[in-house]
């Protein structure tokens, strides 16, 4: 009897169970969900590029928890597509919707001067087509876009233009370079033809953050006009 009270009083000690959770578990899911979100906006803002603010960081996870309410409905992919093209204006390789395109393709030097009489400041970029220029690529079509009609990017070919590229002399491609502010040259030394006005160009090379921030404060450093007063 002794042997079966000890083995009853064990139990007993041992045995101590809970008829319910110590916590409510509605508690414990917001908690969970509000810890998640601030681990993932840490973790896009710490991948963020320069020119995002922690607005943007905030509206791409606002856009994340907005795609569970579309969980479910026929056309999920569809709206989840849509959606992210429409609202998550982040830095994170979704497609942007720009528009029409605003970057100009060289065809000649002379419509190359036309554009310069203008008296836009004119961003010309010096590439060689193929996977390495597509991040370029698709940098200059959406400055193209952000300082439209105050700035002009123009794309180079220089495969189909060789002779344009290699007047540059430069020896590495991509390469960017600003052309602004022309002049009418004053004549030097002998008569030249009366036809002929010569101009001369100021040329800055652009060592910048090839994106749209970097071309912001490249064109803040060397004063140059790209937005229009507010």
């Amino acid at each position: 009897m002794a042997g079966t009270d000890q083995a009853a009083s064990a139990a007993k000690d041992v045995l101590h169970q809970r008829g319910s959770l110590p916590k409510c578990p509605m508690k414990l899911a917001i908690g969970g969900v509000a810890a998640a979100a601030f681990i993932g906006y840490l973790t896009l803002f710490s991948k963020k590029k320069p020119e995002a603010s922690a607005i943007d960081v905030a509206k791409v996870l606002k856009c994340g928890f907005h795609i569970f309410s579309l969980m479910g409905e026929p056309s999920y992919f569809d709206r989840m597509r849509s959606h992210l093209r429409a609202t998550c204006k982040y830095y994170t390789g979704y497609p942007k919707d720009l528009g029409p395109s605003r970057l100009i393709h060289f065809t000649s030097e002379r419509e190359f001067v036309q554009l310069l009489h203008e008296g836009y400041p004119v961003v010309v970029a010096f590439t060689i087509r193929g996977n390495l220029t597509k991040h370029l690529d698709k940098v200059l079509e959406e400055a193209a876009v952000a300082f439209y009609p105050n700035v002009k990017f123009m794309r180079v070919e220089c495969p189909k233009y060789p002779g344009f590229c290699i007047s540059r002399q430069k020896n590495e491609y991509p390469f960017i370079e600003i052309f602004h502010s022309p002049v009418q040259a004053a004549s030097q030394g002998r008569a030249a033809d009366s036809n002929i006005t010569k101009y001369s160009v100021k040329v800055l090379p652009f060592n910048y953050d090839q994106s749209t921030y970097g071309f912001r404060e490249f064109f803040k450093r060397h004063g140059i006009k790209y937005s229009d007063p507010i």
